[in-house]
């Protein structure tokens, strides 16, 4: 759940910017999920450098890693905690919108190399990207639609990863 809270005397957004083992909505004729190993190389990396943005948007970053965004993983999945300046009105905007829960879901954006997922089937037959290892993380923060219904877009390299996995032209996906 996301949530604003009030820590010695600073207010805080916390919440999950992925949950493990989860299958995200279709999104655009596959369905992924993110494994636990996901993030262990970006979070071990000293150049670890990712903002918390809301809606993905960086004209409304409102932290970055090393100053008030903090990541870390648990048994859930890739938990965020944002620190919400009081005389930021991008994080006052946010932090009301979190508490009249308008924003409920959050989300994150990464690429991932070739090696880093596998491509198989769900139970129905639909297309299922598994998220294993390898992310770069750019930004994490509360998102409107988040893909992963269990965090209350993803765009065309992972249709050409899925393309690549299947053997067929880009445009046939």
């Amino acid at each position: 759940e996301l949530r604003v809270a009030v820590e010695g005397g600073d207010r805080w957004m916390t919440g999950y910017a992925a949950v493990w083992d989860t299958r995200s909505h279709n999104l655009g004729g596959f369905v992924e999920t993110v494994r636990r190993s996901f993030f262990d190389d970006a979070l071990a990396s000293p150049k670890l450098d990712v903002v918390g943005a809301p809606n993905h948007d960086m004209n409304d970053v409102v932290a970055r890693t090393g100053a008030g965004l903090e990541l870390d993983k648990d048994d859930v999945g890739l938990r965020y905690r944002m620190l919400l300046d009081a005389g930021d009105p991008v994080a006052e905007r946010i932090a009301r919108l979190i508490d009249r829960r308008v924003l409920r879901g959050s989300s994150f954006s990464f690429t991932v190399p070739a090696a880093g997922e596998t491509w198989s089937r769900t139970e129905q037959g639909y297309p299922l990207r598994q998220l294993v290892s390898g992310a770069r993380v750019f930004d994490v923060g509360p998102a409107t639609i988040p893909a992963y219904p269990d965090t209350e877009t993803v765009g065309a390299v992972a249709f050409r990863s899925l393309a690549a996995a299947r053997g067929l032209p880009f445009d046939m996906v």
